[in-house]
């Protein structure tokens, strides 16, 4: 059994150095410390709204979305359409907007909302 093992640690050493190839160890995991930032807009009835989210400093964004706050059943009235990373990573930009009746009650009322935008940075 001991005469294998050698024999199996041998070929291994002589294939990586004529494949120019390393073996490897046992990969290492790294512990980073992610935190999740918010940013949010004022609630009132305009038709569209954005915001910016700031990691901290020394980090960058590795996950973002955004959500809408004050629809109480509308769901479907308004959305957010688009969730963009700076290049550099450092923030991100969260829009929404309403659909093209805009959102309103049943009584055609104006109906107020806020955007709020997620970034976690690592």
């Amino acid at each position: 059994m001991r005469v294998r093992e050698t024999v199996a640690a041998g070929l291994a050493a002589l294939l990586s150095a004529a494949l120019g190839i390393g073996v490897c160890g046992q990969a290492q995991a790294t512990k980073v410390k992610s935190v999740t930032v918010t940013a949010e807009t004022n609630q009132n009835t305009g038709d569209s709204k954005s915001v910016y989210v700031l990691c901290p400093t020394g980090k960058h964004v590795i996950d973002a979305g955004g959500y809408i706050l004050g629809q109480d059943g509308h769901e479907s009235q308004v959305h957010v359409d688009a969730v963009e990373p700076s290049a550099d990573r450092t923030h991100v930009y969260v829009h929404a907007s309403e659909d093209a009746d805009g959102f309103t009650s049943a009584d055609g009322m104006n109906l107020s909302w806020r955007l709020v935008g997620t970034a976690v940075c690592a």
